[in-house]
């Protein structure tokens, strides 16, 4: 999967299936965390599914439960990486 590196990330991998997407966006809108970028990666059809969200913010730790339960994610990892902060245009 290729992406680019952000200053706040989630990565997290999952049982591919319908909705899951939609549960993603719908949890981080409820707590007004934007998704910047999303990628999407699995390997077959309705195998495990990897995502790493892009964000504008970071996740608090009642967010990340919030959506390993939602998700049943079997792993869930937020990354913080300052040395990438974006300067503001």
């Amino acid at each position: 999967m290729d992406f680019t590196p952000e200053e706040h990330m989630l990565l997290l991998h999952y049982a591919d299936r319908p909705g899951m997407i939609g549960k993603l966006g719908t949890i981080m809108g409820q707590r007004d965390i934007n998704i910047a970028a999303m990628n999407l990666g699995r390997s077959e059809k309705r195998g495990e599914a990897m995502v790493i969200l892009s964000l504008d913010s970071a996740v608090p730790a009642e967010v990340i439960e919030e959506i390993r339960q939602a998700t049943d994610a079997s792993f869930i990892r937020p990354i913080h990486m300052p040395s990438l902060k974006t300067e503001k245009r």
